[in-house]
């Protein structure tokens, strides 16, 4: 397998270049994100989503809504003051 996908790259194959390509922007996009929302939002999924759970399992789903809202808000503003 791994001489095939040599050997393609050695001869140019466009198909086989163009899909490294994708797959090596799609993996900066995927690292990209990650860092955005663990340093930069410092958002805490696990407790985030706790609090969501507790507020959509009693049936407060107004107070799920504005916990979600408050989340997105607090993170634009971080990203906004830190530029």
């Amino acid at each position: 397998m791994w001489g095939e996908i040599a050997r393609s790259l050695q001869f140019g194959n466009g198909y086989m270049i163009a899909m490294i390509v994708f797959m090596f922007i799609a993996i900066v996009i995927i690292i990209e994100r990650l860092v955005m929302l663990q340093y930069v939002f410092n958002l805490n999924f696990s407790k985030f989503l706790i609090n969501l759970k507790k507020m959509v399992a009693s049936n407060d789903l107004d107070r799920a809504i504005n916990l979600c809202k408050s989340i997105r808000n607090t993170s634009c503003q971080k990203l906004h003051l830190e530029h």
